[in-house]
């Protein structure tokens, strides 16, 4: 996993190991190609922070975002509350994995 995390910057070995994890169980399930998540939007956290700061409960949140669930909805206010905490920027938490992340993945993988 060092060498391919190497080969895309910004990217950790543990990173990378997760990633491919996600993208074994994607072919396993027979998903296409970018059916994992969809990234969150800065509309859909101010949602989540909205429904937070008027005491909604996470399922009723997630009435309100289409394709996301529960779980979801909980483990993103999480990390929104995690980065309120170390002072960080709105957006700064992890970059969207791409396309072309995920074919160096699998060359990486498939080199062995």
């Amino acid at each position: 996993y060092a060498a391919i995390a190497g080969d895309l910057p910004g990217r950790t070995c543990s990173g990378v190991r997760t990633r491919i994890e996600r993208l074994r169980a994607q072919d396993e399930r027979g998903g296409a190609p970018g059916e994992l998540k969809k990234p969150w939007e800065g509309a859909e956290d101010q949602i989540l922070r909205a429904g937070v700061a008027a005491g909604r409960g996470y399922a009723a949140i997630a009435g309100d975002l289409p394709g996301r669930t529960c779980s979801g909805v909980r483990t993103r206010i999480e990390r929104l509350r995690a980065q309120d905490e170390r002072g960080g920027a709105p957006g700064e938490l992890k970059k969207p994995w791409e396309g072309a992340e995920d074919q160096i993945l699998r060359a990486g993988v498939a080199a062995g």
